[in-house]
């Protein structure tokens, strides 16, 4: 075999694996199977994924939609929650507000299973419409009109003053900290108020009021937002 020859073997080869790397099959019971194991990953072929999947990090955060995006919240969800273990493969700037999958990890048998993890993870992000900016604004079209279709909203909400409220929602952590009624009260404070008119401080002051809430109802927590928001401040929501 001639220089020439091996050179496009080697071309193949490479291109085989990069064609290879996001297939996969899945079981009856819908574990997902991958046809190429990490051990079968050259190390550039790592570093390729890595540049990619940090690009698409990099254009979420210029865009602005690092809430918007499911994958860029996964990322961060476990870069910040769980450093130690799944967030290990993530390198965090907090001064710069960034967050990067790492370029290189240990090698040694007793990081095969990091390594794999680290891989899996990359596929699975590189696979994912919403890991682009692209992806995420269809996304946000398709939730923002689904949202209009399905609920009884007072006035006319805008798809910017949609994705602020859901932003303020996820910053201030609303998921954990309301129950099923707070959550109700939350809705149909969207729905029946123009909540979704404030500004991105007003609403946090609104929406702080309701996580604190220690009524049992709905109602009742509803009524704690409006009592304390005449009382306390000069926003007004009209119901």
């Amino acid at each position: 075999m001639n220089k020439r020859q091996a050179k496009k073997r080697k071309k193949k080869e490479s291109s085989y694996i990069r064609k290879s790397l996001l297939k996969t099959k899945t079981t009856e019971k819908g574990n997902v199977i991958y046809r190429i194991s990490a051990s079968e990953v050259r190390e550039k072929e790592l570093k390729r994924m890595v540049r990619k999947a940090n690009d698409r990090l990099r254009r979420l955060e210029k865009a602005g939609l690092y809430e918007e995006s499911r994958e860029y919240r996964l990322v961060s969800h476990y870069a910040y929650s769980d450093p130690g273990g799944k967030g290990s493969i993530y390198n965090v700037n907090p001064e710069k507000d960034t967050i990067r999958f790492k370029s290189t990890l240990p090698t040694g048998q007793g990081y095969t299973r990091e390594r794999e993890y680290m891989i899996n993870t990359l596929r699975n992000f590189l696979k994912a419409s919403t890991s682009t900016v692209s992806g995420t604004r269809k996304a946000i079209n398709k939730a923002f009109q689904s949202f209009k279709d399905n609920q009884d909203i007072k006035g006319e909400m805008t798809q910017e003053q949609y994705m602020q409220l859901w932003r303020t929602y996820h910053d201030m952590g609303l998921r954990d900290k309301l129950d099923n009624q707070g959550y109700n009260a939350f809705m149909t404070l969207v729905q029946s108020t123009d909540i979704y008119d404030l500004t991105q401080d007003e609403m946090k002051v609104a929406l702080d009021y309701l996580a604190k809430s220690e009524a049992i109802s709905e109602e009742g927590k509803i009524d704690d937002v409006l009592t304390k928001l005449d009382a306390e401040t000069n926003i007004k929501l009209a119901w």
